[in-house]
């Protein structure tokens, strides 16, 4: 049982091996109700395996040890159909590539309904047609759009389609891993700042996973740093960019291109459609 105090989402001492090979060691993160925290490092340092882990998606090989609480119950010890229950109506996932989360023989709007067939409906919940789905997130045209096929639509429009399956039904928890990885500038830009809306209009917690930690700090509370499989800095996104403590954090911040790296054209352009979706 929780109190108004607790995490919603606690990991505590997190470890997995696949193999003889160490993915995550004693990983500990917490995420408070409504609370948005950024997992930050770069290719290989286990952030995706963690956000599989949570919803219970790891290789068959690797057995995790330590806590994943979620609302004050144990994840690790529940069953595949205990999972099933759990994903989509109490976690909410987007994953990292759009074009290969769906099924090229389906059409977009059956395939971003699927919560709504599995999941009963929350009380007092009306439930959105695909059409609605997409229209929430900023698509044109939503119900041409839900009756075309995958190769149909643009990268940007694929994502913010399985985002908006994942929010359909308004689970306390969204996990986002690399939501904006395939995408252009001006993509990535409208993909965080949906994001950042379906939060403040929900009230829903975010576990946003990336590699980009400017990105991060545009929507992110605080920031969770992640190297070879270890968290080696947290803290508040304003201090931990302002004063980071370990150079693993400093290096990733002096990777982080400006305005000022960009050659004068790109500097010129990015000044004036910076905000654009």
């Amino acid at each position: 049982m929780t109190t108004p105090t607790d995490p919603l989402l606690s990991i505590r001492k997190l470890s997995l091996d696949i193999g003889s090979r160490p993915i995550l060691a004693d990983v500990s993160l917490t995420v408070g109700a409504g609370e948005s925290v950024g997992l930050i490092g770069e290719s290989g340092s286990g952030k995706s395996m963690l956000a599989r882990t949570v919803l219970g998606l790891q290789p068959a090989s690797a057995i995790p040890r330590g806590t994943i609480e979620y609302g004050g119950q144990n994840l690790l010890g529940l069953d595949e159909p205990a999972y099933r229950r759990l994903r989509g109506r109490d976690i909410g996932y987007v994953p990292q590539d759009p074009a290969a989360a769906y099924n090229p023989t389906l059409t977009v709007g059956r395939q971003i309904n699927e919560p709504n067939e599995f999941h009963p409906s929350r009380p007092g919940a009306r439930r959105q047609t695909p059409a609605e789905m997409l229209d929430s997130v900023g698509i044109d045209a939503p119900e041409r759009r839900a009756r075309q096929y995958p190769h149909e639509l643009s990268g940007g429009m694929l994502q913010r389609g399985l985002i908006a399956s994942a929010v359909s039904l308004m689970p306390p928890l969204l996990i986002a891993d690399e939501p904006t990885t395939a995408l252009d500038v001006t993509s990535q830009a409208g993909i965080i700042a949906l994001l950042r809306q379906i939060q403040h209009r929900s009230g829903m917690a975010l576990l946003l996973i990336s590699h980009d930690l400017a990105l991060v700090s545009m929507i992110c509370r605080r920031i969770v740093v992640l190297y070879r499989g270890a968290v080696v800095e947290e803290g508040e996104t304003a201090r931990l960019i302002e004063a980071p403590q370990h150079d693993y954090t400093r290096a990733l911040l002096a990777a982080t291109p400006t305005l000022d790296d960009l050659p004068y054209a790109q500097r010129t352009q990015s000044t004036r459609t910076g905000g654009a979706n």
